[in-house]
């Protein structure tokens, strides 16, 4: 008979002249040694247990504590999971969006060629702006060249380093426009393709035919 046997059958003994509540916990260590006791000491309290009723029976098994490693990973599949729930609702939300904007693709794309059509004509402005600036820098800088007195020398050169950074200025402009551009681009082709889906799935789920009429192509940025 083993030692963990013994023991087991000895509180079994015991218990015959035990009140009906007396209780046996079960717990092994660290090393694989099978522990019985009507006590749990506290160096056994994270290891797990099962209690036992009088006859040996498990009536109840307590999980061992989790280590930092668990607790960490579970805390990261828990935020995975927060993370998916929250792109499928953003998701959900965007499709909705488009389907309650837009009851048809043409409606989507004339809305994206007018705003294309807007950033096109701040662009050529910009643009335009900027070559102005250009020419009237140029200008300070041969007239600079060419006068000889200190006092307008100074003057002109401050004239010119204001011109510089106006300059420099319109050129952030046009390419944050540029950027945009790129953006509306972007969104447009996914935004189209995604409500070409979204219609077809309702046509076919609710036998009708849709608007999805071919559209012209994205405009480039300019």
């Amino acid at each position: 008979m083993t030692k963990s046997a013994y023991f087991l059958l000895s509180y079994m003994i015991m218990c015959t002249a035990m009140p009906v509540q007396a209780q046996l916990y079960r717990w092994v260590d660290a090393e694989g040694k099978v522990t019985y006791s009507d006590k749990i000491p506290p160096q056994a309290t994270n290891l797990g247990h099962a209690e036992l009723n009088k006859q040996g029976t498990t009536v109840k098994v307590a999980p061992p504590a989790k280590t930092a490693a668990e607790i960490n990973a579970a805390n990261e599949a828990k935020l995975k999971q927060q993370q998916l729930a929250e792109k499928a609702k953003y998701k959900a939300e965007l499709e909705r969006n488009l389907t309650d904007s837009y009851a048809t693709v043409d409606e989507l794309v004339a809305v994206y060629e007018n705003r294309l059509s807007l950033q096109k004509s701040t662009l050529s402005q910009l643009r335009d702006t900027r070559a102005k600036l250009a020419t009237e820098l140029a200008k300070q800088r041969e007239k600079l060249a060419k006068i000889k007195d200190k006092d307008q020398i100074k003057t002109l050169e401050g004239f010119i380093k204001t011109s510089e950074a106006d300059l420099n200025t319109y050129d952030k402009a046009i390419e944050q426009g540029l950027m945009e551009t790129l953006k509306i681009n972007e969104q447009y082709e996914a935004d189209k393709k995604r409500l070409e889906e979204l219609l077809a799935d309702k046509a076919a789920k609710t036998g009708s035919s849709g608007s999805t009429s071919v559209t012209p192509e994205t405009p480039a940025a300019n």
